[in-house]
């Protein structure tokens, strides 16, 4: 008898592990496919709206704009939006990083010399000033 999992057929386990071998070996096959295009420079990491240096809309809008203009390194797949890295700084020199938006540091008051040393500090960073 042949040791497995309990209550599998064996020929479904052996199908499971021909799978298994068969997803793997493409993997592996993608692998060195994507290692040698990116050596040759024909190939880009892609990058996601979250984490992107644009921030989440600046870098949703440059997806959608680069797809309707017809200019590559760009692409949707599903609830993703997604850049190249060629692409991705491409649009930072085009737009710039975001702005820094930051509302209350420009409006709120800075307190007297008596008033918490701390908040103050943070005012005076958050308008610019150095420590």
């Amino acid at each position: 008898m042949r040791s497995g999992h309990a209550g599998v057929a064996p020929d479904i386990q052996e199908r499971t592990r021909a799978e298994d071998t068969v997803r793997w070996f493409f993997d592996q096959i993608r692998s060195v496919i994507r290692e040698e295009l990116m050596a040759q420079g024909q190939c880009d990491e892609w990058i996601q709206q979250r984490g992107s240096a644009l921030g989440n809309r600046k870098h949703c809008a440059a997806v959608r704009r680069r797809l309707e203009n017809g200019e590559d390194g760009a692409a949707i797949r599903g609830k993703r939006f997604l850049l190249t890295t060629r692409a991705l700084s491409e649009e930072l020199r085009r737009g710039g990083p975001p702005p820094l938006d930051l509302p209350l540091a420009k409006t709120a008051p800075i307190p007297d010399s008596d008033g918490d040393e701390a908040y103050t500090e943070i005012i005076s960073i958050a308008r610019g000033g150095r420590r």
